[in-house]
């Protein structure tokens, strides 16, 4: 069963497919920014019910991440202490979503209780049916629409789990009409644990694009060229020392990729490359970081009570 329903709607129908003995290939993110207590329940019903889950963050299906993943584990750089990261699009087009008819009304098949699921009572809009990801009830907008893309990949080269805190900041810069509520920049770090930063900015307004940095303490990883859910044309290697290498990178159908895996577990019931538990890490940065941002303090995390505190 494959589940890409607007955010809020992930969790309960995921639970309800595997109550009722599905598999499930689940859209990122997980679930809603509001939601990760679900997210943890849906966690533990898996695991549980020996469901086989896959979560859509596709660049754990790259070859081209994994190059990145063995360059580390190599220790090529030293221990990595920083990481730096955007995504950049000129348009909102992502969200403001076109409507043919502004004053259309729902027919008979169409259920608006089912669609808002948990979220507050609202009255039906055409803009909040079909821009749905201009609202907070529904979507987080860079925070959970494009950024597990772009964190997804170092989580899984570095083997993170929770982060112990983020910090967000951003807000409505320049798109402000249609009633929108998510940002449309975003920025937000993740310390770790593991005694390393994860810095991640993003804007609509534009596209002109920068590298991926990865920065350890005895070296620097540069991908060059880098579509996040694919991989990248180039790898650059700058010693502290020595001279720079490059090595060539890799652009793979990581969706097709990620889609066999999940079919495989299935027959074999092996674990995915992009498990529940691995959804369960990039929710919980997601959630933190919004939560953070919406009521403008840190968000930490618990890790005895698997909780986030603000």
């Amino acid at each position: 069963m494959c589940i890409a329903t607007p955010d809020r709607l992930h969790l309960p129908q995921a639970l309800d497919a595997i109550r009722a003995g599905k598999d499930v290939y689940c859209e990122k993110p997980m679930g809603h920014w509001s939601q990760f207590a679900l997210s943890k329940k849906f966690f533990e019903e898996t695991r549980r019910l020996g469901r086989v889950v896959q979560i859509g963050n596709q660049a754990n299906s790259s070859g081209a991440w994994k190059q990145v993943r063995q360059i580390i584990q190599q220790g090529s750089v030293g221990r990595v202490q920083h990481i730096a990261a955007g995504y950049y699009r000129n348009g909102d087009w992502g969200e403001r979503m076109p409507i043919p008819d502004r004053n259309a009304k729902p027919g008979p098949d169409l259920d608006w209780e089912a669609f808002l699921g948990d979220a507050p009572k609202a009255p039906f809009s055409v803009e909040r049916f079909f821009s749905w990801r201009m609202f907070l009830d529904y979507a987080g907008g860079p925070s959970t629409d494009l950024f597990p893309h772009v964190l997804t990949p170092f989580i899984s080269a570095l083997g993170l789990k929770f982060p112990s805190l983020a910090v967000a900041s951003g807000g409505i810069f320049k798109y402000s009409d249609y009633g929108r509520e998510v940002p449309d920049t975003f920025n937000m770090v993740l310390d770790y644990p593991e005694r390393l930063s994860i810095n991640l900015v993003c804007t609509l307004s534009n596209a002109f694009n920068s590298d991926p940095v990865i920065r350890g303490d005895s070296g620097t990883i540069v991908l060059e060229g880098t579509d996040f859910g694919a991989g990248f044309r180039s790898i650059k290697l700058h010693p502290l020392k020595g001279e720079p290498t490059e090595i060539p990178g890799s652009l793979p159908n990581s969706t097709l990729e990620h889609w066999k895996n999940f079919l495989e577990c299935v027959r074999t019931r092996g674990k995915p490359v992009s498990d529940v538990e691995f959804g369960l890490y990039v929710q919980a940065a997601m959630c933190m970081a919004m939560l953070g941002f919406l009521n403008q303090k840190v968000a930490r995390f618990d890790p005895a009570k698997q909780e986030i505190l603000l």
